[in-house]
């Protein structure tokens, strides 16, 4: 392990250097995060991986406001996050 420069705890994976947050939400949540997601430091301390202090966060949104658009953006997100919402 190492401490980066802007604070973040870093592990070697799969020989390069990874933000241990990002590992320890990835363990958490059972795959690997998906490039429009990230990992939130609640308490704004970026040394401070313990799951209860992170956060998933996707930046994803569909292109438009129309409310068709809106309605598949919206079954993406249950079907990615909360499948059984779905059933």
């Amino acid at each position: 392990m190492r401490l980066a420069p802007a604070g973040y705890v870093e592990e070697k994976h799969n020989g390069r250097w990874v933000g241990q947050h990002r590992l320890v939400m990835e363990r958490h949540i059972g795959r690997p995060l998906l490039a429009m997601e990230s990992v939130h430091h609640r308490n704004g301390d970026r040394a401070d991986n313990r799951i209860e202090n992170l956060e998933l966060w996707a930046s994803t949104h569909p292109p438009g406001q129309r409310v068709e658009d809106k309605v598949e953006h919206a079954l993406y997100i249950l079907g990615l996050y909360r499948p059984e919402a779905l059933a």
